[in-house]
């Protein structure tokens, strides 16, 4: 008999503070559009890239945004346009591990790289016509308890 080894994984919770630029006519306008113009289903939240504190690129894979509210709209002194800010969380998994690797995984500290052309934290999301492009104020990331993928579910390890 053959033992397939399960998968280990691990969920990490970034939560961002952000803004983003949007035309309206009005404050009014810009604050109805945000649920619009911003939300899980019109944005593809997929795969998002972070960085270490090394500059080591790691993929994960979205599992699910988790909370996603507006806080202000402000004028942005460009003509038509109002920024708008708010929050979100999102819980990220990370791809199979072994045991030796999600040690060293889980003292790593991940984030959304900064802009390579201004000291500015941008993180461009597509929207289908065009990119929806975050300017990211603050960022935390948590880690999860790790799981083993079983025949048909996420089993959590005791530690």
């Amino acid at each position: 008999m053959v033992f397939k080894k399960r998968d280990l994984y691990r969920y990490l919770t970034l939560t961002t503070s952000f803004s983003f630029l949007i035309e309206a006519r009005s404050k009014r306008e810009a604050a109805e559009a945000f649920p619009y113009k911003f939300n899980p289903n019109s944005l593809d939240f997929s795969t998002v890239a972070l960085i270490n504190h090394n500059g080591d690129k790691k993929l994960f894979h979205t599992e699910r945004v988790e909370d996603l509210s507006f806080a202000r709209v402000e004028f942005a002194e460009h003509s038509g346009q109002f920024r708008v800010y708010g929050k979100m969380s999102v819980v990220l998994c990370s791809s199979n591990l072994d045991e030796v690797s999600d040690h060293l995984f889980q003292k790593c500290s991940y984030r959304i790289p900064g802009s390579l052309y201004a000291d500015k934290t941008v993180w461009a999301l597509s929207s289908g016509q065009q990119p929806l492009i975050l300017q990211i104020h603050s960022q935390t990331a948590e880690w999860g308890a790790p799981v083993r993928e079983d025949a048909l579910a996420l089993v959590p390890i005791a530690q």
